[in-house]
């Protein structure tokens, strides 16, 4: 008996159920709503669109018992901005599922649901148009305007919080120099992105900003988004100079330094004029020369260590200079070379006599004495107080003759070889 009236009770509960959710249309039909106490939740794929764009929105309804709403329960949209289509659809696995359009207006879309009495108080917002910006990415290209003046794209693209490109939002361009073609009215492509040209010839900050145009619904109700970017001017080209000082100099004996003056990669230009600073007091005018290795001769009076700089310019006025040091020292390098007569023929025919004559560099150096080597298969040598020595050398034959000089006043000891034909 208790069983059998458990499931009375069971049966009759659900009739109560059955009950509520049916009410009687205008058409005769009965429309199921959903029960008192469901909860019913909205969700869309997207809260950002583009005009006219379209998501699906769904709606949907779990009993207290947290189950699905019967199939069939009619749910009824609403939207404050854009449309749904259709406004009333029914269930099918506790969802119903309607198409949102975003329309023409930039603006916040509210759209709710209700069945019955459940939902109503619920909101899904959804971002149109302008209000769907949540930033623009620019680039320029170039960055930067050659020197004198040039152009640069600008692209701009409008983009949602998840980086989704937005089309036909109104953007328009600002520029602190230059100028800009079409500033205004102009709409993202398909791609969400905006482009204009710059002209300019000096560093410009270009402005971009989306916001509701005055043909737009929405416009005076919207807020903007702005981005910049930053378009560089090249700097005047100039020449390429180069000063490579010798890696030893002396006085009164040339200098030689390798200099360059090359125009600008890409400039156009030819090189004018190139003058050089020897940093002694002395300064040339070298004309119109070019190349990366241009010998240079300077003789230097005295010693010392000196600031050589070189100066070109090109035909756009452009001017490089660049600089190095050289160090003088205060006289030429001590040497000794030997020479050699033609030789006086001997009797017999088989050898000739040999004037050497070993000649000191700097001339003011005095030889106290010289050591010879005569190279010569007897292993000849000899010992003078003079720079001269004779010596009897086999014919015909080639001889490596050596020479020691010991200095005048001076622990410094020359040595000198010279390669001697007789014939």
């Amino acid at each position: 008996m208790i069983a059998m009236f458990a499931r009375r009770r069971s049966t009759l509960a659900r009739m109560v159920t059955a009950g509520a959710l049916l009410v009687a249309g205008c058409s005769g039909e009965k429309t199921v709503l959903a029960p008192t106490g469901a909860a019913l939740s909205l969700s869309t794929g997207a809260t950002a669109l583009s005009f006219n764009a379209t998501t699906a929105i769904n709606a949907r309804i779990l009993t207290t018992q947290g189950q699905p709403a019967p199939d069939g329960t009619s749910v009824t949209f609403a939207t404050t901005l854009g449309t749904v289509t259709p406004l009333t659809v029914p269930t099918a696995g506790g969802v119903a599922t309607t198409t949102f359009s975003a329309g023409v207006a930039s603006g916040t879309a509210i759209v709710t649901a209700s069945s019955g009495s459940v939902g109503g108080d619920n909101g899904l917002r959804i971002a149109i148009g302008v209000a769907a910006v949540a930033r623009l990415q620019v680039t320029a290209t170039p960055p930067a305007v050659p020197f004198g003046g040039g152009t640069s794209v600008i692209s701009a693209v409008a983009i949602d919080a998840s980086s989704n490109p937005l089309v036909g939002i109104p953007v328009t361009f600002a520029t602190t120099a230059g100028t800009i073609v079409a500033p205004t009215n102009v709409k993202t492509d398909p791609k969400g992105i905006a482009e204009t040209t710059l002209t300019a010839s000096q560093r410009a900050t270009v402005t971009i900003t989306a916001s509701a145009a005055p043909s737009d619904p929405g416009f005076g109700t919207v807020g903007s988004t702005q981005a910049s970017v930053v378009v560089a001017a090249l700097p005047q080209p100039v020449p390429v100079v180069t000063v490579i000082p010798p890696p030893a100099a002396m006085a009164q004996t040339p200098a030689v330094f390798t200099i360059g003056a090359v125009p600008a990669a890409g400039s156009n230009t030819t090189i004018t004029s190139v003058s050089m600073d020897f940093g002694d007091g002395t300064r040339v005018g070298l004309g119109a020369v070019s190349g990366p290795a241009i010998p240079v001769q300077h003789v230097y009076v005295t010693g010392g260590s000196y600031t050589v700089s070189v100066t070109a310019i090109d035909s756009g006025g452009g001017t490089s200079t660049a600089a190095g040091v050289v160090v003088v020292g205060f006289q030429a390098p001590s040497t000794v070379k030997i020479t050699g007569d033609a030789g006086v023929p001997l009797p017999g025919g088989m050898e000739a006599l040999v004037t050497l004559t070993a000649t000191l560099t700097p001339p003011t150096l005095i030889g106290a004495q010289y050591v010879w080597a005569f190279g010569d298969p007897a292993g000849g040598s000899a010992t003078t107080t003079l720079n001269q020595a004779q010596h009897r050398f086999p014919k015909p034959g080639v001889y490596n003759v050596t020479v020691t000089v010991t200095l005048v006043g001076s622990p410094q000891v020359l040595t000198g070889t010279a390669t001697i034909v007789v014939q």
